[in-house]
């Protein structure tokens, strides 16, 4: 039963650190959306970017989000508090990785729409 929840909080965590690291780093929905609340803040005097670090770094949202996770799960540990740090640094890795993947989709499906003459 131990060896299944902490599986889990190893999954959960990673989905955490995807999660982030897309809605941060590759969709910069921060960057989007918060010039739409500045501009109903001033009435539509100012539409420039909020500059929040928590808002535009997916380190420390997968970081925080991952600490309360632990936390709230009662799962807090120096063992687990690694293991969070570690995928707080790798978020970096993991936008790459989603960027190559749907690069790698976009070049396949134009091979395959070359192939049907689409």
């Amino acid at each position: 039963m131990e060896i299944q929840r902490i599986i889990n909080m190893i999954l959960n965590t990673i989905y955490i650190a995807i999660i982030f690291t897309i809605v941060t780093d590759v969709l910069h929905f921060w960057d989007e959306f918060s010039p739409n609340i500045k501009s109903l803040m001033t009435r539509g005097i100012l539409r420039s970017p909020i500059k929040s670090k928590i808002m535009t770094c997916s380190t420390c949202q997968t970081h925080w989000m991952c600490l309360l996770y632990l936390i709230v799960r009662g799962m807090l540990s120096i063992e687990n508090y690694c293991w969070v740090i570690f995928l707080s640094a790798m978020t970096p890795v993991v936008a790459q990785t989603f960027i190559l993947m749907k690069n790698i989709l976009i070049k396949t499906i134009g091979i395959i729409a070359d192939k049907l003459n689409i």
